[in-house]
């Protein structure tokens, strides 16, 4: 262990690491140990000192930082002579530089490679008579990230019920030891929320409702993994005997109520604990189960390697070890990029266990050998990549607004924005502000500003990088010019030779100019009114120079504000004293992940070109372009706006306060090496001929956005 892994630990894991080193000796008394099976060989390491050290006193093997893993690496060196080489690679989220991965080759993992979700089925379907499963973390997980999370959610709910701040995780704690000491292998949450009272303030009556709050909240956190749902399916269709064997404190009937809603039904019974009042981790269970069906060929499927394997395996029966979804992700090269924010709040909980229990590691299968998990859905990658970052804007638009703010959601982007607001409101129970689809682009805004020369000429200092003939188009509405040669042009380096061949048409742009001023001057009366208080007015748009913030501002001679989810340090606004606040400052990452935004915001009409009046109605002329709104498109935005809901049938409840730095980790990972599977190749894509003629692609294998100029 070098100093850099030292560097990293906190002070609880130094004094734990000195400790180590200074009770070396103490080593010897294993040194007769037989040898463990597989990961057993650094658990006993980290089952010793659990007892003594703050630093993993409350862990688990599998969530131990990756020093302390070294450092039980050590122990296993000294004690077998076995030594296991980890090297951690810090990820470098940048799309020219290869992410490496070097393999950790711990050998405790190499069981799980074994089998996948097919050969798995088939094993299952072709022998054994009888076929048992764990039921939490094997059939079904929870949305929040670990299961004390829980009651630190009913913390935060009792806060704002009750407007009472209590340590809930303590409390609930104590009385279960106090129940459990009484009753024994028999303790149920009847039972702990009896003794609850004696440990804390509330009443017997607020206890019994506390309970139900409880039950309440596992029964809407928890979600099936959905490939063992499937396993499990087809082995009821083939006629197995499927017995589930849980050790927990929630009586039968409780999970099976959960079990339905995710989906199991058809097994043969239930067995839990707290109503056998014997448990699988002392063995006592397995004993009355093999007393009944020990005659019987059986299997049984758990992710715990102590009362799932070891207890098993003591009595010579076959099982199968799946690693739970957090374990996966604690083994990923993921976590050391995401770890420790999960603790830092009940959101934080959520949006990492939706994430790790629900997209990325949902499947026991799910993680591979170069450390990471690829997402083969769009639904996944939405939900769970994309969607954070997107209710982090949304809250954010929200919470900066007055009570009397009306929205403008900007073309196009808006047009998903605008319902993204919507469905927030809904579910989190928010007053929904005024709001308006309010249609435009940087086309219809460009021309209809021009008043003079100058304005006319900061149309080509913006970038652009293609044909001469797409430009005069794009930017000044020219579709007749007499071009001899459509050459290649490129702005703003080109801007002298644009503007003499643009000379002999300054009239009619001009005359154009004026034309679109006055239509479109319409078109914001007909749609907003005349009285409007534009002081109240906030313009929404994904981002990024305030672009049309500033041309509607010459247009209307009006001071306008405008939100966004990322800002340029430079905005144009500012020139005319504008305002305007963002959620994110524009920096070399979001320069390589602004075409995603673009992308998932896409409308299902084309770029507004600019205003015309039909049968005294205003109206839009759209631009015929390649389809950007397809079926991918809309089940993306679907998925996001699930995702909202979600988080607001569970959040509503409390003044939800969400991370914008883990927001934008989460959104990160959409740029990493082989994150997406080869069918979602394509599936990102945007339009671009205001600056670049052509379509831009995502290149999951370059990690790049490519530009097709194919028409």
């Amino acid at each position: 262990m070098d100093r850099e892994d030292i560097e990293k630990m906190t002070p609880s894991e130094r004094e734990f690491y000195n400790d180590f080193f200074s009770d070396l000796p103490k080593l010897e008394e294993f040194s007769n140990i037989s040898s463990f099976e597989d990961n057993h060989d650094y658990e006993e390491a980290y089952l010793y000192y659990k007892t003594k050290y703050e630093a993993i006193k409350n862990a688990t093997f599998w969530r131990m930082t990756s020093p302390m893993r070294k450092l039980v690496d050590y122990y296993r060196w000294k004690r077998t002579g076995v030594k296991t080489v980890v090297e951690v690679v810090e990820d470098n989220y940048s799309t020219n530089k290869k992410n490496v991965v070097v393999d950790c080759n711990y050998k405790h993992l190499e069981g799980y490679f074994k089998y996948n979700k097919r050969s798995l089925s088939d094993l299952l379907q072709k022998k054994y008579d009888i076929i048992t499963f764990d039921i939490f973390d094997t059939l079904i997980s929870r949305l929040v990230y670990e299961p004390d999370d829980v009651f630190r959610f009913m913390e935060r709910k009792i806060l704002n019920l009750y407007n009472r701040r209590v340590d809930y995780l303590s409390i609930r704690k104590k009385a279960e030891k106090i129940a459990l000491e009484e009753k024994g292998d028999s303790c149920n949450i009847h039972h702990i929320y009896n003794r609850l009272p004696e440990v804390s303030d509330f009443t017997v009556k607020e206890a019994e409702k506390l309970k139900q709050m409880e039950i309440d909240l596992e029964y809407k956190l928890c979600i099936p993994r959905q490939d063992m749902l499937d396993i499990f399916n087809q082995l009821i269709v083939v006629g197995k005997r499927i017995i589930l064997i849980s050790d927990m404190y929630l009586p039968a009937v409780i999970i099976d109520n959960m079990l339905k809603k995710c989906g199991y039904q058809g097994y043969e019974e239930l067995w839990v604990s707290c109503d056998k009042e014997k448990r699988k981790d002392n063995g006592a269970i397995w004993d009355e189960f093999l007393r009944r069906f020990g005659k019987y060929s059986t299997i049984h499927i758990g992710d715990n390697s102590h009362s799932d394997g070891q207890m098993l395996k003591s009595r010579g029966r076959e099982y199968i070890l799946l690693l739970s979804s957090t374990q996966a992700f604690l083994s990923s090269v993921q976590y050391n990029k995401l770890r420790g924010y999960s603790s830092k709040s009940i959101e934080n909980s959520l949006t990492m266990g939706y994430l790790v229990n629900q997209c990325l590691y949902n499947s026991p299968f799910s993680l591979t050998k170069d450390g990471i998990s690829k997402l083969n859905t769009i639904e996944d990658v939405a939900s769970g990549i994309l969607a954070p970052i997107m209710l982090k804007y949304i809250d954010f638009l929200h919470k900066t607004s007055c009570f009397d703010t009306e929205f403008l959601f900007l073309s196009r982007e808006g047009f998903f924005l605008e319902k993204l607001y919507e469905k927030y409101c809904h579910a989190f129970n928010k007053h929904e502000r005024k709001h308006t689809y309010f249609l435009t682009s940087r086309r219809a805004t460009s021309l209809a500003q021009i008043e003079c020369y100058e304005d006319f000429k900061q149309l080509f200092e913006t970038k652009y990088s293609g044909k001469l003939s797409t430009l005069l188009k794009e930017r000044v509405g020219l579709e007749n010019v007499n071009l001899n040669v459509d050459i290649d042009v490129t702005l703003p380096g080109d801007i002298s030779k644009v503007m003499r061949i643009l000379l002999d048409y300054v009239p009619e742009i001009l005359k154009n100019a004026k034309q679109e001023k006055k239509m479109y001057l319409k078109y914001i009366s007909q749609t907003i009114g005349d009285d409007v208080n534009w002081d109240r007015i906030t313009l929404v748009d994904v981002g990024y120079s305030g672009t049309i913030q500033y041309y509607l501002m010459k247009i209307l001679q009006k001071k306008l504000d405008g939100c966004y989810m990322v800002s340029r340090y430079t905005m144009k606004p500012e020139k005319l004293d504008g305002t305007y606040r963002s959620l994110y400052n524009y920096n070399r990452f979001f320069r390589s992940t602004q075409l995603f935004f673009e992308s998932v915001t896409a409308a299902p009409h084309g770029q507004v070109i600019k205003f015309y009046e039909e049968q005294g109605q205003i109206k839009a002329l759209l631009k015929q372009e390649k389809k950007r709104y397809t079926i991918k498109t809309e089940k993306i935005q679907e998925s996001i706006y699930y995702y909202v809901e979600t988080m607001g049938n569970l959040l509503k409840d409390i003044n939800a306060r969400f991370d914008k730095e883990l927001a934008e980790k989460i959104f990160s990972e959409i740029l990493r090496e082989g994150l997406l599977d080869s069918d979602l190749q394509g599936i990102f894509s945007v339009n671009d001929d205001y600056c670049m003629d052509g379509n831009w692609v995502f290149d999951e294998k370059l990690q790049d956005w490519v530009l097709n100029r194919d028409r």
